[in-house]
């Protein structure tokens, strides 16, 4: 606020003090006829004050601006570590399934599978796997094993998790039935038949209350062994 008279005589100046804020500052006033306003300008002293204190504005709120893209940036890269060890601890590097540590994230150390989320397990295994590798070569091989990988991915989409249990085996934790199961894993013998140089053989089974991973995997591979019996390339449910 200020406190003090001004002159109306025109083109002239006044030199005066006055209280601004609580504090006497000198000032010169100037009353402008073509506006018919009075031109006040404050003692250089107040206006260092004032362009200070916007300058102290603007550097807060620059360093809040920073600190919030250092946050977004850390962040990012957070999740793109966790990403990466992902892939390094839980994902085979042939395939890009899940590999047998995954199963152990899955099992959050207890003994019984889920069988809220789970409903069934497949076993899978490329027929004469052994016999393409030693023939074709291991490039081929591995060539073979990216190609059934991808036919199950895309053949499972969202019912179920593939996992690579071990060489030319696979293991599907399935998220639909056991019917429903056995249906998909014919759809994907059928495609690895058709799109590939290999067939496969598959042993599913349905999941029981307070079911554990071992007794389920046991139950499949014996479907699996029925089909191998009866000359593999194909999906046995065991009932």
């Amino acid at each position: 606020s200020l406190d003090y008279k001004v002159s109306t005589d025109s083109g002239k100046y006044r030199y005066e003090n006055a209280e601004i804020n609580g504090e006497q500052r000198y000032f010169i006033s100037r009353y402008l006829d073509n506006l018919g306003w009075y031109l006040v300008v404050v003692d250089n002293d107040m206006v260092i004050k004032d362009v200070s204190s916007s300058l102290i504005g603007q550097n807060i709120v620059a360093a809040i601006v920073v600190l919030l893209i250092v946050l977004v940036i850390t962040q990012r890269l957070v999740v793109k570590d966790r990403k990466k060890l992902e892939v390094t601890a839980y994902r085979d590097k042939l395939t890009g399934l899940y590999n047998r540590n995954y199963v152990k994230i899955l099992m959050n150390g207890k003994v019984n599978l889920d069988t809220k989320r789970f409903k069934a397990l497949a076993i899978i295994d490329v027929d004469r796997f052994k016999e393409e590798n030693d023939t074709k070569g291991h490039l081929a091989g591995d060539s073979v094993l990216r190609n059934v990988s991808y036919i199950m991915r895309g053949t499972l989409k969202h019912d179920g998790l593939a996992i690579r249990w071990g060489g030319d085996e696979f293991i599907i934790l399935s998220m639909v039935p056991a019917q429903i199961a056995a249906l998909l894993c014919e759809e994907m013998r059928h495609r690895v038949e058709a799109e590939t140089d290999v067939t496969i053989s598959v042993g599913v089974s349905g999941l029981k209350p307070r079911d554990t991973l071992t007794a389920a995997v046991e139950r499949a591979d014996s479907g699996l062994y029925k089909v191998k019996e009866a000359g593999r390339n194909k999906v046995f449910l065991v009932k």
